[in-house]
């Protein structure tokens, strides 16, 4: 039974309505839908790099199945956690003005095999996307199809993107170059032992910031957290 008690003026007060409370658990679940919906949409599962989704046919259902594994992984791959990709490897690396002003006489192709570069360019390069994975799932098939977003295929040689592999300290010196004294935190703390990687500028995870990126671009955001222009 509806106990009456008192509001605040000292009246009864009145049992809610049906009504009332059906719009206050339509309104509770909506927002429970949103939450859901948001969080799945900036997840891979609903992004491109879902490969069973995007470029696979046959039976498999796994999704990161594509480039990890719990068991058999490629250990020999730097910075891979559990890889699963047959890496192959025909992407020529270049020096450049900062690369030259950035990293020690030598260590170039060094620092940027020692990055996730190679881990992107397993697919990226335009070469190496139908390698074998090194553990397939247990169960279900893998066969891959179509091919990929022209925009998506960074090709074999690098002199023609940003460089990567660059010390942000030693590079800030350079005084034919303008940078940003002390990155701000959100770069700062996405590079990679003072070293720039692709991950510094992407989020292979998540898409909520096309294409992957790791924080918006808004006003060219992104790359002023870096470069003084």
């Amino acid at each position: 039974m509806w106990d009456v008690g008192r509001s605040f003026s000292g009246e009864p007060s009145s049992p809610p309505s049906g009504g009332n409370i059906m719009k206050k658990v339509l309104v509770l679940v909506a927002a429970m839908l949103l939450v859901a919906s948001t969080a799945m949409a900036s997840s891979v599962v609903l992004s491109k790099h879902n490969l069973q989704s995007t470029f696979m046919t046959g039976t498999n259902d796994e999704v990161c199945v594509f480039c990890h594994t719990p068991h058999r992984a490629d250990i020999t791959v730097a910075n891979a956690p559990l890889w699963n990709r047959a890496n192959t490897d025909p992407t020529s690396y270049y020096n450049s003005l900062s690369l030259s002003a950035a990293s020690k006489p030598g260590l170039v192709s060094s620092s940027i095999l020692n990055s996730d570069a190679p881990l992107c360019l397993s697919c990226h390069d335009g070469a190496s996307l139908t390698d074998p994975l090194v553990n397939p799932p247990n169960q279900g098939t893998v066969t891959w199809a179509g091919a990929m977003n022209a925009n998506a295929n960074i090709g074999t040689a690098l002199n023609n993107d940003h460089p990567i592999g660059m010390i942000y300290a030693d590079v800030n010196t350079a005084k034919d170059l303008s940078f940003v004294d002390t990155p701000t935190s959100g770069i700062n703390a996405r590079l990679k032992g003072g070293v720039m990687w692709c991950s510094t500028c992407h989020n292979v995870h998540d898409d909520a910031y096309y294409p992957f990126l790791a924080t918006s671009n808004s006003g060219s955001d992104l790359c002023l957290d870096c470069h003084i222009k």
